[in-house]
């Protein structure tokens, strides 16, 4: 269906930003300047909450409070946890079908129509801004906070749901699927709320998603230590490089950050830098977290998100620091250790696991200084450079060949609500549930379970989930999306 001139920034703000799903309801908006001359009076979006992959429409009630002439501009702004993604303006009068002047006091309507983009994350902080200026400035601005959906549910009754519950473990099992569920004591009393919180990754859809040169591979036998070899059924990192077992087998917990993004590269770098050059040093996901931001790092945001290629590109120009996880914090064995404790999730705390925050961490902020005072080396001097980041291409050859010839990789995928429950037994292939966000994890190998072909991986929600923090996903059909986006670097 076409849509009308005098609707296409609507237009543009819709297709930009928003999720849709349930019903017509008027919406709250804010005004944002000191007077309002357009007169707005409803804004009304044909669904509500918001949610991605379906249409909506949008209509703007208002009635003019002066003649609006020749040079007024509307301008719309899209905002994600106050950081600006697009904004898009028009002549009111000479780049719409509005015949201008518009009177004062006359009631008038816009709408708009569109399917909506499915890559952005069910985050809170997204907001639409419309501004109407002319020769005087500002004369008119709302703003509109959107209320995004999880599957059928808004982002804000998540926070009543459990993360795990016996009727999604039920219906996995009678689906009969490749791979067993259970009630992971990962997630064992928390909130579906709390779960999302942990998908900090920008997948392909979101406005702000990066993507790095494709590396070029050329497929046949792969170099592995020296020696031409076909791609065999079975592989494992961890066996082809025993001497970096440790690095590429260790299990880490991003606590309650969604800094997977950040994980999933330092570590992939970490393993590579063992391979290349004997390095067993720990690389430090918290200077990756707080100091790889604005639009050289794909405009990552901390523990609200991120995207592996932009950790990649920050390795290529800033490099990055030693640090270990939280256990290792005041010892002065690293730059940098990571400042969020390895916590029980949602269990029993102990003496060795404390209770986790009620809330997600702040981002720590980004310093030039090595936080142990311990340290011998100096931030500076202490930084690992990757010589440059690249993507890898979806086919799965080219993933294993770059895999066998390299070392680990990054992969990002859409997490599902019944991946939480995955026990560690079987191979993991989406069966029901909300899509929860992006997420970004270390892919280390591939194998075959009773004829099922799968990737090999390390999560980062530490050893209580999964199969003591691995899991198994089904290869070869892009399942979630996981072939799909692929990041490495060379060192």
């Amino acid at each position: 269906m076409a849509i009308p001139a005098s609707a296409r920034i609507l237009t543009v703000v819709v297709g930009a930003a928003l999720f849709l799903c349930c019903r017509a309801v008027d919406v709250p908006f804010a005004t944002c300047s000191t007077t309002d001359a357009l007169g707005v009076s409803k804004v009304v979006m044909s669904e509500w909450p918001l949610h991605p992959g379906h249409p909506v429409t949008l209509s703007v009630a208002f009635s003019p409070l002066q003649d609006i002439v020749l040079g007024t501009q509307l301008t719309a702004k899209v905002f994600i946890q106050n950081m600006q993604v697009f904004e898009h303006s028009v002549d009111m009068c000479s780049e719409t079908s509005l015949t201008c002047p518009l009177k004062a006091g006359e009631d008038m309507q816009v709408s708009a129509s569109q399917t909506l983009p499915e890559g952005i994350p069910p985050v809170s902080g997204l907001k639409v801004v419309v501004q109407a200026t002319d020769d005087t400035g500002v004369i008119s601005c709302i703003e509109v906070e959107l209320e995004l959906a999880v599957g059928e549910y808004s982002l804000d009754h998540l926070s009543r749901l459990s993360a795990i519950d016996s009727a999604l473990v039920t219906d996995i099992l009678m689906a009969g699927t490749t791979w067993t569920p259970h009630f992971s004591p990962r997630f064992a009393g928390a909130t579906l709320k709390q779960a999302q919180g942990l998908m900090g990754t920008w997948l392909r859809g979101h406005p702000l998603h990066m993507t790095l040169k494709l590396k070029e591979i050329v497929m046949g036998p792969a170099a592995l230590n020296g020696e031409n070899v076909t791609i065999p059924e079975v592989f494992d990192a961890r066996e082809a490089w025993p001497e970096c077992a440790e690095l590429i087998g260790r299990v880490k917990d991003q606590s309650a950050c969604g800094s997977c993004w950040a994980f999933a590269s330092s570590a992939a770098f970490e393993d590579r830098m063992c391979i290349a050059h004997g390095s067993k040093d720990l690389l430090s996901p918290t200077d990756t977290l707080a100091c790889c931001t604005g639009m050289a790092c794909g405009f990552s945001q901390g523990c609200n998100g991120g995207q592996p290629a932009g950790a990649w590109s920050f390795f290529a120009s800033q490099g990055v620091v030693s640090g270990g996880l939280f256990e290792e914090v005041g010892t002065g064995t690293t730059c940098m250790p990571y400042p969020f404790l390895t916590c029980a999730h949602h269990v029993e705390p102990t003496e060795e696991l404390p209770a986790c925050p009620a809330e997600d961490f702040e981002t720590p902020r980004c310093r030039h200084t090595c936080s142990e005072e311990l340290y011998e080396e100096n931030y500076s001097a202490d930084k690992r450079m990757a010589k440059h980041g690249y993507s890898v291409s979806a086919n799965v050859e080219e993933i294993q060949k770059e895999i066998m010839e390299s070392g680990p990789v990054s992969a990002a995928f859409t997490v599902y609500q019944d991946f939480l429950t995955y026990s560690g037994e079987g191979v993991y292939q989406h069966v029901t549930g909300a899509p929860l966000g992006g997420h970004a994890v270390k892919l280390i190998g591939w194998g075959s379970d009773n004829g099922t072909p799968y990737w090999l991986v390390v999560n980062s929600w530490n050893k209580a989930w999964g199969d003591e923090g691995l899991f198994r996903i089904i290869r070869g059909q892009d399942e979630c999306g996981f072939e799909s986006d692929i990041t490495a670097g060379s060192v």
